[in-house]
């Protein structure tokens, strides 16, 4: 049983290093500090590949991970300069624990709960309510609360700046069809709690850069460009491999540029961007403040209304015809 548990944990750590080998990976420049980098949500897809990164460019790094004995963790515990600790955004003495000491937080992580009919019991429906703390897969606690427990954590370490990942959907209006039916609708609510998680950091006096990737991708970059601009993109080039954004969010945590800003960013074609993230983010203008929340309850109190009133044409139309 040792020797089965070995092998698998060899398998993922293979697992874990084959997207290097097939993926030609522009790791950025790096001036390795002597503190670490956080990475929260290090275990996801976007986070194995920042600290895989960093660990690259000799920068040490500590990753977060709620289970610290899996795979995929143990894999990351393997790579050189990098050091694997428990916690939990939503667990305020873990992160002001791992925090400490470190010289910048890089934040990946995010919720992927989808919304279920439970959501649309209650009065009021949970889908509507700002407090969902008996639920803690929901984005209200992960997206939203998460970064409340990182932000105070940061401030009592005396760390300042972080890099945090949310979606390019957080530019859209409320009403876009996206939003209403995916990112809101599907998705629990989580376009809407990005917000307002963006706004907590414009908010704070920390030293912040905000992501705003489109589709991510795992393909490689080919013939693509990069393309960043200030807040938002078109959809055209909102599209982006995971690769590309991890050594984004990495230049942002250790470049010039980018500081106090909201970046959306993604692939160009061939010639309509750059080759690196450094002069797109050094152009990138600071945020002058908060943004105005979109009215996202309403968009979705509109489409469930249209849902049930369609329903309710449907079924008398049925009646009307089986029954005269």
């Amino acid at each position: 049983m040792y020797r089965l548990r070995n092998l698998s944990r060899l398998l993922s750590q293979l697992q874990l290093l084959l997207p290097l080998a097939c993926l030609t990976i522009r790791v950025p420049p790096v001036s390795a500090s002597s503190k670490p980098i956080l990475v929260v949500g290090a275990t996801g897809k976007v986070g194995q590949l920042v600290v895989k990164q960093l660990s690259l460019s000799g920068q040490s790094v500590r990753a977060l991970a709620r289970d610290p004995d899996s795979d995929t963790a143990a894999a990351l515990a393997s790579l050189t300069g990098v050091d694997v600790v428990q916690g939990d955004v939503l667990d305020r003495a873990a992160m002001e624990s791992a925090v400490t000491g470190c010289s910048v937080v890089i934040s990946v992580s995010g919720a992927s709960r989808k919304s279920s009919l439970e959501d649309l019991i209650g009065v009021p429906p949970p889908i509507f309510r700002t407090d969902l703390a008996f639920d803690q897969a929901h984005p209200q606690q992960v997206n939203y609360v998460g970064l409340v427990n990182t932000i105070g954590a940061m401030q009592g370490a005396g760390v300042s700046r972080i890099v945090r990942l949310t979606g390019l959907s957080c530019s859209f209006s409320a009403f876009n069809p996206f939003v209403m039916l995916i990112g809101c609708g599907l998705l629990s609510m989580s376009t809407a709690w990005h917000s307002r998680s963006e706004n907590l950091l414009r908010e704070s006096t920390l030293d912040y850069t905000i992501l705003r990737p489109g589709g991510l991708s795992d393909d490689a970059r080919g013939t693509n460009t990069l393309s960043a601009a200030s807040r938002t993109l078109p959809l055209a080039q909102g599209r982006i491999g995971r690769a590309d954004l991890a050594a984004l969010a990495i230049e942002a945590a250790c470049g010039k540029g980018g500081k106090r800003a909201t970046v959306a960013c993604g692939w160009a074609k061939e010639g309509e961007g750059a080759d690196s993230w450094a002069p797109l983010l050094e152009a990138i203008p600071s945020d002058e403040g908060p943004l105005p929340l979109e009215p996202y309850r309403l968009a979705v109190g509109l489409l469930l209304g249209g849902v049930l009133g369609v329903t309710l044409f449907v079924e008398a139309t049925f009646a009307k015809v089986l029954f005269g």
